[in-house]
């Protein structure tokens, strides 16, 4: 599966968290270091590089917070910066592709019926 098909499949992860807003309130949805990941994949799938402070704008979060999820993701080697640019490192591009890869048939795939009922229209 190519990163562009991948980067889509992100998107609409992106949308449907904040879809969320709408109908939840509260900081149980504030996941601001899983947005980075998905945010930097899809910059990166559409060769734009980003600096921090682009990726904690885009995640929502306030710059204290954001930048905090920043480095932790740093400290445990799932981002890195280069020349002032964020960037995943290699083995998080891949973990990431290959998981939006599996989201992205969970999508596709058609549901099984559900065992005993009939699939045909009364």
């Amino acid at each position: 599966m190519d990163h562009t098909r991948q980067a889509l499949t992100a998107e609409r992860l992106l949308r449907m968290r904040a879809l969320r807003w709408d109908y939840f309130r509260g900081d149980i949805f504030d996941e601001h270091g899983w947005n980075a990941l998905l945010i930097l994949f899809i910059a990166e799938a559409r060769g734009r590089s980003m600096t921090g402070a682009q990726v904690v704008t885009e995640c929502g979060a306030p710059e204290n917070v954001g930048s905090s999820w920043l480095l932790h993701l740093s400290a445990e080697q799932l981002i890195r910066e280069d020349e002032g640019n964020v960037m995943l490192t290699d083995t998080t591009r891949a973990e990431l592709s290959e998981y939006l890869t599996q989201v992205t048939h969970m999508f596709n795939d058609s549901p099984d019926p559900v065992a005993g009922q009939s699939t045909a229209r009364a």
